[in-house]
């Protein structure tokens, strides 16, 4: 697959994440808080041994408790892959580094704020400029991810073909 084929299927990526950050955005206050809950009890389910013994006064504080970390986790993570898929498509058109993270921070700002933003028109939900940064940095943390396995890439493959020069 060519390289303008690769940064067009990480630029559908993006837009497919984006779509499911605004179908999240879309949900009214009690439905997205319902969802993160159910989203926390499976988790919890996992990572605490025995929670399914627990009373369920335990049980619903606990998940009462992590909910905000797993809601704000849960934006990070997104944006993450979103700012990963970003930088590797606009890595396609451009070849200066910091020419792409600036490119990518910038349409990644845009797009957390404008989520942000629409959420506002949302009842029960409200926008935080917290998100925001939460969003900024998870995307951020996507392209240093993405950056560093492309150099390692690029190593690997020098290291080959310095090998296979040397036979």
């Amino acid at each position: 697959m060519t390289n303008k084929k690769k940064g067009a299927v990480a630029l559908v990526m993006v837009f497919i994440l984006l779509l499911a950050m605004f179908g999240f955005s879309s949900q009214g206050g009690a439905e997205s808080t319902s969802l993160s809950r159910k989203a926390t009890r499976i988790i919890c389910h996992v990572i605490f041994t025995g929670f399914e013994d627990m009373t369920g006064y335990e049980q619903t504080f606990i998940v009462k408790e992590l909910n905000y970390f797993v809601r704000k986790l849960a934006h990070f993570v997104i944006y993450m892959l979103i700012g990963l898929c970003t930088y590797y498509s606009v890595g396609v058109f451009l070849e200066k580094v910091r020419r792409k993270a600036l490119l990518t921070c910038g349409l990644c700002l845009v797009c957390a704020a404008a989520d942000e933003i629409h959420q506002l028109f949302v009842p029960g939900r409200d926008a935080k400029i917290s998100d925001v940064l939460i969003d900024l940095l998870g995307a951020a943390i996507g392209m240093i991810i993405l950056r560093v396995l492309l150099i390692i890439s690029e190593y690997i493959k020098n290291e080959r073909t310095k090998v296979l020069k040397g036979r």
